[in-house]
């Protein structure tokens, strides 16, 4: 595995973000962002992941390269001043994309996830409490909700909200869509006491591979999973799941198309169904065969 590039630019991270949330607040801007789910639902899902960003120092790269592998679309729905796109399979949004502005070649992309909380102010206290850091005080994204960017004790950049006009409904994702999402801790016992704190959710353990594998539990509903982190002295990671019909194709059509391998699949890792990419931007992101035996 190349450890390097898993790191990606976390102060830039910060700044892109802040920049999109300064001028969503209308300060600057009259940009209005896309709601996370596509109907209003007027329902909440606290704990849920409801919408990821790929913020990406090659925004085009990273567009032709989710078009060729994964058949996403992507519009800038921004301006050209802030630029901002919308990733859709079969017609269904996905994520979004940000520019890193002024970025070094080297600096690397990253999905950041957002997390459905009932208070973003109150989940920003609780992470500072905690040891967190707040990279982005909670501000409104006009079209989106409340939004804060945080990271976890450890360094794990995520951001939460309280989203306008509810969350999208809970159900089994399509081919070529989000399956799940994985914190990659440098310590998974106080990872999950701080997620478990932070959301008001249980942390079930249980063995998978012949590891503990922790899972967030939110009302008999289950978030995210917790692992060790395989690379040591690298701040913790949130990894994003794309679900395929065909892990070997998928995996040569990524490589194809520029992704670098960190992990091949392996029979020893959930029966040889995951494997562990970087996408040509330097964005680490996983596909997973779904279901598996």
């Amino acid at each position: 595995m190349n450890s390097m590039k898993l790191k990606p630019a976390y102060a830039l991270i910060a700044i892109c973000f802040a920049a999109m949330t300064f001028a969503a607040s209308g300060c600057s801007s009259s940009m209005k962002y896309p709601a996370v789910s596509d109907t209003q639902t007027r329902t909440y899902n606290p704990g849920q992941i409801v919408w990821r960003d790929l913020i990406t120092p090659d925004p085009k790269k990273a567009a032709d390269f989710y078009k060729k592998v994964f058949g996403w679309t992507s519009e800038n729905t921004g301006s050209e001043s802030d630029p901002y796109w919308i990733f859709k399979s079969n017609g269904k949004r996905v994520g979004g994309m940000i520019e890193m502005p002024d970025a070094k070649s080297n600096a690397g992309g990253e999905w950041i996830s957002y997390v459905s909380v009932a208070s973003v102010e109150q989940a920003a206290s609780k992470t500072r409490t905690a040891g967190g850091s707040v990279l982005r005080d909670p501000v409104e994204m006009e079209g989106r909700g409340m939004v804060a960017l945080l990271s976890d004790p450890q360094k794990a950049v995520f951001a939460v909200i309280k989203s306008n006009g509810g969350d999208p409904t809970v159900k089994e994702a399509n081919n070529n869509e989000w399956l799940w999402s994985e914190l990659w801790a440098n310590n998974p016992e106080t990872s999950g006491q701080f997620y478990g704190n932070l959301l008001g959710a249980k942390i079930d353990e249980k063995t998978i591979d012949e590891r503990t594998y922790r899972i967030i539990d939110k009302d008999s509903r289950r978030c995210a999973g917790i692992i060790q982190h395989p690379v040591e002295d690298k701040r913790s990671h949130w990894l994003q799941y794309i679900r395929v019909s065909d892990i070997k194709t998928t995996l040569q059509n990524a490589k194809d198309e520029g992704a670098t391998v960190l992990i091949e699949p392996d029979e020893k890792i959930r029966k040889g169904s995951v494997a562990v990419l970087l996408d040509p931007t330097g964005a680490p992101f996983a596909i997973q065969l779904w279901p598996y035996n």
